[in-house]
């Protein structure tokens, strides 16, 4: 406290709080009624639909690797493979099926975030235009991006994204607060390495290890998509091209990020195609990894990923 007094009260009220939590308030008790249990099987059946998120990547939209509220999702890389785009992929996609989403981003400034989410929803509604000319202005663009803006897609306003400054506080207690004010379906959450960790662990394992438990507990009991990026471990180097996506072992800050999330995906660079990836999902919670690599369209200039 003496350090960082704000910090120190936060982190007191967040503990007290936890020991004062009702736990009959997450007490369960099965009921013993067969036919009562078939029904809320059957129920669950139909209204899959409703708590289906899609990746907006074809090989696991096609494959049996389902997202659903209420998970925490990771997404691992190198520096530079493309996490970050292809995070916003995956929220974009769901926002074009209608869902309300969120986006965390303390990596990316104003200009560019804007011009990424721009460049992958012009693609996807079929007026593509080019991220860099969008950024720096040059001439060629402006008669799809007009017809872009135009769309009813761009008027819902359930689309939103915060910018987090160096002096901001971006703590699981602060990404609670957007969704809880913003009441989203899915959040993006760019960057988890520089998230400050309230409970102050002094080790980056700790720190990962108190971050991911909050934010997991966030994505439970909120029922929503919490996405999440991060690095794969140094020892894979600082070769963007490496096409063989991290395995789940090698991941950043500690194996505490996998022990939390429920599905984790994995990003390659493709050895000889800039505009390639491979990717992996190497560890499902509730189920087997999936088998192998797969190819996908990387071509971030024009928004055609997946």
């Amino acid at each position: 406290i003496e350090a960082d007094a704000e910090a120190g009260i936060v982190g007191l009220i967040s503990q007290l709080q936890g020991l004062q939590r009702n736990d009959e308030s997450h007490q369960v008790i099965v009921d013993k009624d067969p036919i009562k249990r078939l029904e809320e099987y059957k129920l669950r059946a139909d209204g899959i639909a409703d708590q289906r998120m899609w990746w907006g990547i074809e090989p696991f939209d096609n494959f049996p690797v389902m997202m659903t509220r209420g998970q925490f999702i990771g997404i691992i890389a190198n520096t530079k493979v493309g996490k970050s785009w292809l995070g916003l992929k995956i929220a974009l996609a769901n926002y074009m099926r209608g869902a309300k989403i969120s986006i965390i981003s303390p990596e990316l400034n104003k200009l560019f975030l804007n011009a990424r989410i721009d460049t992958i929803l012009a693609y996807e509604m079929g007026f593509p235009i080019s991220n860099e000319k969008l950024i720096y202005g040059v001439p060629g663009i402006e008669d799809n991006y007009a017809k872009f803006l135009s769309t009813k897609e761009m008027e819902r306003g359930e689309l939103r994204y915060r910018l987090h400054n160096p002096s901001d506080r971006f703590t699981v207690s602060s990404v609670a607060t957007v969704v809880k004010s913003e009441k989203p379906d899915l959040v993006l959450v760019d960057g988890i390495y520089l998230m400050q960790d309230e409970e102050h662990g002094s080790q980056s394992w700790e720190q990962i290890r108190n971050k991911c438990r909050g934010l997991k507990t966030l994505a439970t009991e909120s029922n929503i998509t919490l996405l999440v990026t991060n690095q794969s471990g140094r020892e894979r180097g600082a070769d963007e091209n490496s096409s063989t996506p991290a395995a789940a072992s090698n991941v950043a800050y500690g194996y505490d990020f996998n022990r939390f999330v429920d599905i984790l995906v994995s990003i390659g660079g493709a050895a000889n195609n800039p505009n390639v990836r491979e990717v992996a999902i190497p560890l499902i919670r509730s189920g087997k990894a999936v088998t192998g690599t797969f190819p996908i369209t990387f071509a971030t200039d024009s928004g055609d990923i997946g």
